[in-house]
């Protein structure tokens, strides 16, 4: 499996989430020391900071001075933030519930001269991933990627793409930097009804999304019909200084 390069304290975050994942909807749940976590994770409890403060600007926790951290009574709903860059696969592992990803179609496809144009990939062929993604067996979200083949280092490893496309790019030194996401709601597709019963005849969002590198390179093209009964979706935004 390829090295975990997000920030440390994103990592903790995530295993934060996971490892208390029990106690939520149960009312506010008190976390353990700042210190008690520092030598749970074997991290500093800068580290361990900076991981709460993420989880309370997701509201997943909530901090009371001189009290301590509690998980948040609101936190049962699968959250998907836009301040954060990390894979759908990492949410929905970090959520608590049981994740599963099902492969729908891996296809080769000829690069097109417009991709040639707007993405400047290198190469013939491009791959396409789609993907079924599911939370204790409810589908909550249908994915679309796209990357030219070779970034992904062909032939495809079909085990490694279904379960991680971020984790796949970065075995073979295509690092995701930032992105760039458009949301629009839709009415939802009959292609994906087929595949997300629940949400037929009833508004979604889909979230466009353009993968760069550190060298603001497009990596991947990605979209994913999320549902918003099951997902609920945060966008940070800061005050210009």
């Amino acid at each position: 499996m390829a090295r975990d390069r997000r920030p440390l304290y994103v990592q903790i975050a995530e295993k934060i989430r996971i490892d208390y994942a029990k106690t939520l909807g149960n009312g506010l749940a008190r976390l353990p020391s700042e210190v008690a976590m520092a030598d749970q994770y074997q991290v500093s409890r800068t580290t361990v900071r900076e991981a709460l403060r993420l989880l309370e600007r997701e509201g997943i926790v909530r901090s009371r001075h001189g009290i301590g951290t509690f998980i948040s009574s609101n936190a049962d709903s699968l959250l998907y933030t836009f301040d954060v860059l990390t894979g759908l696969s990492n949410i929905l592992r970090a959520s608590g519930g049981t994740a599963d990803t099902k492969l729908i179609k891996i296809s080769e496809i000829p690069l097109t001269e417009e991709m040639r144009q707007q993405f400047r990939w290198p190469g013939e062929v491009a791959v396409e991933l789609e993907r079924i993604r599911l939370l204790n067996d409810v589908p909550v979200a249908y994915s679309i990627d796209l990357a030219p083949l070779a970034y992904l280092g062909g032939p495809i490893d079909r085990d490694q793409l279904s379960q991680s496309f971020f984790e796949a790019l970065q075995k073979t030194g295509h690092n995701p930097h930032h992105t760039e996401s458009r949301l629009k709601a839709i009415v939802t597709p009959a292609s994906i009804a087929k595949y997300m019963p629940r949400c037929k005849g009833r508004p979604i969002v889909l979230s466009h999304e353009m993968v760069y590198d550190i060298n603001d390179d497009v990596i991947a093209v990605s979209k994913d019909y999320l549902d918003t009964e099951q997902i609920s979706l945060i966008v940070r935004r800061r005050a210009i200084s």
